[in-house]
Parts: structure tokens; sequence; C-alpha cells
């Protein structure tokens, strides 16, 4: 039996690309699911592909950037699984493309809010439920190798990875 097996992740940016992928691998554990995601549409086709994968999964509207949210997904969570053993902050944004001098502060605060305070807010929030039950559990950061170096163009994504 899996060690994953009837526990409950939470996956941040979980409705396509690699959180869906980490989604459908933990899934695969046996592990009850939840997606909080930014995009409606692509959290109801990540929901269906789950389901008809036979994954138990819920999916939660969620801006990372709003701890308000958070807690709502973590209230949603509860009361579906009863509790949550992993958080996978995965939700980034890539933030404005371009020489430095044509980026604005609007681009950069995008970025720090959703790669930087999305981690914040989600650890934040799921690190005490995750800590009640008494079962361990895991949070996982996804990062991104641009963090550990410049990468031309990308200044408020490498910077925000990097933090």
């Amino acid at each position: 039996m899996s060690q994953f097996a009837g526990k409950t992740a939470v996956i941040s940016g979980g409705a396509e690309g690699i959180g869906l992928s980490i989604a459908q691998a933990l899934g695969d554990q046996k592990m009850n699911i939840v997606i909080a995601d930014i995009d409606e549409t692509n959290l109801q086709k990540a929901r269906l592909k789950l389901e008809d994968a036979g994954i138990s999964v819920l999916t939660v509207e969620l801006d990372v950037a709003q701890e308000d949210q958070w807690q709502e997904v973590a209230n949603q969570a509860i009361a579906r699984f009863k509790k949550i053993h992993m958080v996978v902050n995965n939700a980034g944004v890539g933030g404005d493309i371009g020489p430095i001098e044509s980026q604005d502060q609007k681009g950069w605060q995008w970025a720090l809010d959703v790669n930087l305070m999305g981690v914040v807010f989600g650890a934040k929030v799921m690190t005490p439920l995750i800590k009640q039950h008494g079962e361990g559990g895991w949070i996982v950061n996804v990062a991104s190798m641009a963090g550990m170096g410049g990468v031309p163009y990308l200044g408020a994504y490498t910077a925000t990875k990097a933090a």
C-alpha cells in the first residue's frame, strides 16, 4: 500500500501542466486530490479527467495571492476529506517579458504576489492543518532552475523563483 493512500493533497495551479501531472501521479497512489486554480474552465476539465481515472477529486477556484481564498480552499478540503496531509505550491506566473526598461511595477507585483506570496499563504494556511492531525505530512514548493541564475528578459520570474 502507498504511503499516500487515503491521504489528501491540495495542489495550487493544478488545473493543467505540471500541477495536473502531480495531481494525476498522487491520485494514482490513491490520494484524495484538491485542485485549486484560478482558471475555472481548466479546473472542470481537470476534474473530469481525474474522475474518469477513478481519482477522488475536489476542485476549488483560487487566486493564490489572496490569503482568504486559501482559507476557503482549506475549509472545503476539510469539509470533503476531513484532513489535509500535503500542500503542493505549484501555481506560478512569468511576469513581464522583455528588457528591464520596458517592464512596469504591475508586472513585477503580479509575479511577486503569485510566485512568492502564493507560496507563503499556501504554507501559512495549510501547515497548521497538516500538523493538527499528528499523522505528518508534506509541503512541496515547486521551483524553477531559472531561480538559480538569470534568464534574459525574465527578470520578474527569475527573481521571484529565487526568493
